[in-house]
């Protein structure tokens, strides 16, 4: 992708992490760490890293999509956990935060945001 930058660091026992630093929407703007499993690369983001909105805090519906088609030869599915909110699960796991509807749906976001009208 334009823009980006890829490095590695190794840890305190010798595992080498890559990683890809995507260019920030704006001055300021909120930062994601998309984190995949020791089976996957970090490739796997590249298509939801460019469809994520410049509004951090939501994951948008083109994301949601690609997951729904994709995800499943990646070991990401959707579901709906014990406490009824609908959550990413990745390689077996769970995410920590619900996908919540307003935040999906972009007029409700911008109305969250005072950006509309």
């Amino acid at each position: 992708m334009p823009g980006t930058a890829e490095g590695t660091f190794t840890t305190s026992d010798g595992c080498v992490i890559a990683y890809m630093l995507h260019p920030a929407p704006r001055a300021g703007a909120p930062r994601a760490a998309l984190v995949h499993s020791l089976a996957l690369d970090r490739n796997i983001w590249n298509g939801v890293a460019a469809e994520l909105a410049p509004h951090a805090h939501h994951v948008g519906q083109p994301a949601l999509d690609r997951v729904n088609a994709e995800g499943a030869q990646y070991g990401i599915h959707m579901i709906k956990a014990e406490d009824g909110a609908t959550r990413l699960e990745v390689g077996g796991r769970l995410t920590g935060m619900p996908v919540l509807p307003k935040l999906i749906d972009d007029g409700a976001r911008l109305n969250l945001l005072g950006l509309n009208g």
